[in-house]
């Protein structure tokens, strides 16, 4: 999936219904209350996945995550989470 920079590509508080693999780009996590919280660079950051806790805790969106340039991301919906997880487990 590609966004451009500005964009929001999950909002803290809505329904979660895909988990993200961060493939180029930089990213902002921002908290309500908080502010900044977490930034990722494709390439270079050890943690570069994030939208898990949505899917596997059936919960709202923790943070918002905004594009700082243009991203390009691999998406997982519930069914291929599940399908990863059984296989692995």
């Amino acid at each position: 999936m590609s966004f451009s920079e500005g964009e929001s590509i999950i909002t803290q508080g809505e329904e979660g219904d895909m988990f993200y693999i961060l493939n180029e780009g930089k990213l902002d996590f921002e908290v309500d209350g908080v502010g900044l919280v977490l930034q990722l660079e494709g390439g270079v950051s050890e943690r570069r996945y994030f939208g898990e806790l949505a899917l596997l805790y059936n919960a709202p969106r923790a943070a918002t995550v905004k594009a700082t340039s243009s991203v390009t991301t691999f998406a997982l919906g519930y069914s291929s989470l599940d399908l990863c997880l059984c296989v692995i487990l």
